[in-house]
């Protein structure tokens, strides 16, 4: 018997995101969790009406649940918990953050909750879950300051432009 793939994409609302869920349910290689808690860093309306516009795109997904939207954040691990208790999750793309140099640098705690411990929720539940297949999306400011370009992998991580 063929496993089947289940994709949780986080920030799955926003603009890379929907992106994402878009072409993961073009391709049909499994259902696909969008999880998002449609905060104000951006427009809401925005990001519901990306979600709009996935759902009129594929219905039939909605209505035969192998396209699931949930209301909600990385930082509540009740929920966390319940979705990875509920839905056998084969990848993670991680893509949920508060974005922003400088923002990130005037409200470093809110960041620090968000993108660190949402992340560490993440993690800590892919880990006991065996999920292997985990991406997660950050920007360039994690190389801080620097004149080599392209940035790689590899490169040092050691001094980030944002907390």
């Amino acid at each position: 018997m063929v496993e089947s793939n289940i994709y949780l994409v986080t920030g799955g609302a926003g603009f890379i995101g929907s992106h994402l869920v878009d072409r993961l349910l073009q391709l049909n290689l499994g259902d696909v969790i969008l999880l998002d808690n449609f905060n104000d860093y951006y427009s809401p309306l925005i990001k519901q009406r990306n979600v709009s516009l996935l759902k009129s795109q594929y219905p039939n997904k909605v209505l035969d649940g192998s396209f699931i939207i949930i209301h909600g954040s990385i930082n509540d691990q009740e929920l966390l918990q319940i979705i990875f208790n509920k839905y056998q999750i084969t990848h993670i793309a991680h893509l949920a953050a508060l974005a922003g140099v400088r923002s990130s640098t005037s409200q470093t705690g809110k960041y620090m909750e968000i993108n660190y411990n949402g992340t560490q929720n993440l993690l800590e539940l892919a880990a006991s879950h065996k999920i292997t297949q985990f991406v997660f999306a950050s920007t360039s400011s994690v190389y801080g300051q620097t004149d080599k370009l392209p940035f790689i992998e590899t490169d040092s991580c050691s001094k980030p432009l944002s907390p």
